[in-house]
């Protein structure tokens, strides 16, 4: 349920998993979680509509024009304990 809560709040635009984490969220069956585009950095577990880290790698376009401010997040960690969902 961790995993779950987590993708949901944070509202991801792309996934980038291990192999473990792949089954993971496999196991969730989520179908929000299944639109997204997914990537996974071992070669060989590139499958079941996750493509490959490299991908990434290759040239595209530029990314979009993004106003950043220096109130704004970097990173989003959430943690997790005996209390509840993650934080």
């Amino acid at each position: 349920e961790d995993l779950r809560y987590t993708l949901h709040d944070c509202e991801p635009a792309v996934l980038i998993v291990d192999a473990e984490t792949r089954d993971a969220v496999a196991a969730l069956r989520e179908s929000a979680i299944d639109r997204l585009p997914r990537f996974v950095v071992e070669p060989q577990a590139a499958v079941d509509g996750y493509r490959p880290f490299d991908d990434l790698l290759q040239p595209a376009a530029p990314p979009p024009a993004v106003e950043l401010g220096p109130g704004d997040p970097a990173v989003l960690v959430y943690t997790g304990g005996t209390t509840g969902l993650p934080k």
